[in-house]
């Protein structure tokens, strides 16, 4: 039986999603925070803990990620993710602007060529799951303007961009700093709309750190 594109990968992200929830709850349930009412009152959007305060205080949000991506209906390719975000964090809720360097890579020559820039407004949400950790659903859409000249394609072109992160981890390290991963993001550009449209949707795996 043949497996669908990408269901290894998928499989793989949500079993170490699962791995990564299940030591933090394991961490908390032995540490002092992790018992008694008061760590109950923290298991809300927008958590913190005794001895921090909230992880996600109201007021400026940003965060830096470099991540790599695989592509259907293009098995021998691939992209590179470096994002910045920028917004106004309301504790569970975060809502501002995003930027990105998308190069691409060709493994069959092999060759990286320049890519693309996207850019757009994001808005995410995090749901707590112990008092340092919390899953996070992000949905993005903006623009996109193809790098370089490729067959049918001239750069400067653009089109739109679509995105949502599926499975987010939000791992809560005090001062409000966290280690933000991506394990489901699927992202869609869409160069040259007008005509004959170039779709280049990408699979993401993602790490870096975020600011609340």
């Amino acid at each position: 039986m043949k497996l669908p594109p990408h269901a290894l990968p998928v499989a793989a992200a949500i079993a170490l999603g699962g791995l990564l929830v299940s030591l933090s709850a394991r961490t908390q349930d032995k540490s002092p925070e992790g018992k008694g009412p008061q760590a109950k009152a923290l298991l809300q959007p927008g958590c913190g803990t005794a001895r921090t305060g909230p992880c996600y205080a109201k007021g400026v949000f940003f965060s830096l990620r470099i991540g790599f991506g695989t592509s259907e209906p293009f098995p021998s390719a691939a992209a590179l993710e470096l994002q910045g975000q920028v917004g106004w964090s309301l504790k569970a809720v975060t809502l501002g602007i995003v930027l990105e360097y998308n190069p691409f890579l060709n493994f069959a020559k092999p060759q990286i060529s320049a890519g693309a820039y996207n850019f757009g407004a994001f808005l995410s949400y995090r749901m707590a799951v112990t008092p340092r950790l919390s899953l996070r659903f992000e949905g993005l859409a903006g623009g996109t303007t193809l790098l370089f000249d490729t067959y049918g394609y001239d750069r400067g072109d653009t089109g739109m961009w679509l995105g949502v992160k599926l499975l987010g981890i939000d791992l809560y390290r005090g001062k409000g700093f966290s280690v933000v991963v991506d394990l489901m993001d699927l992202t869609l550009p869409v160069y040259h709309v007008a005509t004959m449209p170039f779709i280049y949707p990408q699979w993401r795996w993602s790490i870096g750190f975020a600011y609340h």
